[in-house]
């Protein structure tokens, strides 16, 4: 579904409106369980409480988010809300919308990852100290008044091709006995089954180059709105309107990883893992194939990406651009000003 390099409405409701770039899988990328297109980059607009409209937008490519606020909703009067050198959640905070951008990041030490906070002065591309590592998967978490939004930005992997591998020198790691555990029990094929990809990835993630071994993609959430199906339209359709519990919707969750078989061990849990397989010695791993990974927050009311209900055809929900909120034939998004 989507046509690649195509933008299209995903939800359309009176106050929060979200489009995305549909982006067609390269062909190395490809594999059995992997779709012909996916959703890249993201935008996203929620009315103001001053009846205007901020913006916000991630490039899915590299992270990159921005925001713009627009004073009118009217395209003669528009006009840009000068937003000085505020941070992202300061501007979206301003406009009435919370804001929570997370990065998924390993720690060597344990061979254990967690969702972290990412600071406000910090850009998506900086690289964490070993031995921290991080591999670019993030999510960000909009709370208007009327929904809220979890955007993910997964990634495939490629480990080598058919004619070269990724290799691993478990030299690399003997400042950090769990990481060494987890590369020897790898190169000598003793890894516990659940955990053969996860430490793969980890061990990889600071040989792996972003625009060659990464084939980045966003996934939708919407575990809150408020509004009823008659006022929700989008490619999301029905699959948008849930009702879930404020609990459920302030809730972290636990934390899960699509495609890999294990949930995550607390630190303490990996590392005395790890160390069981201890295999003195060092050598090289070789990996090749593609791995489909991403991180989503673990609960049942998430709902993915995919077609959902929806009326007239897909056709009916293109629109110019990411920032293209209105306009389209069944758009719902209207902000009205208030005194």
């Amino acid at each position: 579904m989507g046509t690649p390099q195509r933008v299209f409405n995903l939800l359309s409701a009176p106050a929060v409106s979200v489009n995305a770039r549909f982006e067609a899988v390269p062909a190395e990328f490809k594999g059995e369980d992997i779709t012909e297109t996916v959703l890249g980059s993201v935008g996203v607009a929620f009315c103001d409480v001053r009846g205007g409209m901020i913006q916000f937008e991630i490039d899915v490519a590299n992270g990159d988010i921005s925001t713009r606020h627009l004073e009118s909703m009217q395209p003669t009067t528009r006009s840009n809300q000068p937003l000085g050198n505020r941070s992202v959640g300061d501007r979206l905070k301003a406009a009435g919308v919370r804001f929570m951008h997370e990065w998924y990041e390993c720690d060597l030490r344990w061979m254990a990852c967690e969702w972290r906070e990412a600071s406000a002065d910090t850009m998506p591309l900086d690289v964490p100290m070993l031995p921290r590592v991080r591999t670019g998967f993030s999510r960000i978490k909009l709370r208007g008044s009327s929904a809220q939004l979890e955007i993910s930005r997964h990634a495939m992997v490629r480990l080598g091709n058919d004619t070269q591998s990724t290799a691993i020198d478990c030299q690399h790691f003997m400042a950090w006995p769990a990481a060494l555990a987890a590369c020897n029990s790898l190169l000598h094929g003793i890894a516990p089954y659940n955990f053969k990809e996860e430490w793969t990835l980890i061990l990889a993630a600071s040989s792996l180059k972003p625009g060659r071994d990464f084939f980045y993609f966003a996934q939708v959430d919407v575990p809150y709105i408020k509004h009823s199906q008659r006022d929700v339209h989008g490619l999301l359709g029905q699959r948008a309107v849930l009702s879930v519990t404020n609990d459920q919707v302030e809730s972290n969750g636990a934390n899960t990883r699509d495609g890999a078989v294990a949930e995550h061990l607390n630190p303490a849990e990996s590392s005395s893992s790890g160390m069981k397989s201890l295999v003195n010695g060092s050598g090289l791993v070789n990996g090749s194939g593609t791995i489909r990974v991403g991180v989503t927050a673990q609960g049942n009311h998430s709902q993915h990406q995919g077609e959902g209900m929806i009326h007239g055809e897909y056709t009916d929900y293109l629109v110019a651009s990411l920032a293209e909120h209105q306009g389209f034939r069944f758009s719902r998004f209207a902000c009205a000003a208030r005194n």
